[in-house]
């Protein structure tokens, strides 16, 4: 007789890595942290970052670091809750963030008029938080 032990089960942390346009020049964090847990196949992460300088870089609002990428071809996406508050600009009502199968980066957009609009750093102040979560597949 064959004892199953039930799934692998490994656990750790990781730190969130906010970037505008692919650099992060002058970006400072009062928190910045994050675990993650993996049952067999299955990835869950957390994240959260409070920033103490947005910095200097601009362009597109993307955070880097993630410890797996989800195994999802290319052309899928996987999604995952935000929460931005605290320095926010007005105009961000309902963030989202996906990230690209095959992939360890968090995109991060707002749904507007039924389109999907990158953040950018113009979204993000000195002080803004950012709590992440979401869970995965991976290879």
């Amino acid at each position: 007789m064959k004892v199953n032990n039930g799934p692998s089960y490994t656990q750790g942390a990781w730190t969130p890595d906010l970037q505008f346009g692919g650099a992060k020049v002058g970006i400072t964090y009062t928190q910045q942290s994050g675990v993650w847990q993996q049952v067999g196949k299955i990835m869950s992460i957390t994240g959260d970052f409070i920033l103490s300088s947005k910095g200097s870089s601009v362009g597109q609002a993307h955070i880097f670091g993630l410890p797996l990428a989800p195994n999802q071809p290319a052309s899928r996406f996987v999604t995952g809750s935000i929460i931005m508050d605290t320095g926010v600009a007005a105009t961000v009502t309902a963030p989202m963030m996906l990230v690209q199968g095959n992939t360890t980066e968090i995109q991060i957009f707002q749904l507007i008029a039924g389109s999907l609009q990158s953040l950018s750093n113009t979204d993000f102040g000195n002080f803004t938080h950012v709590t992440i979560a979401m869970v995965y597949d991976v290879a």
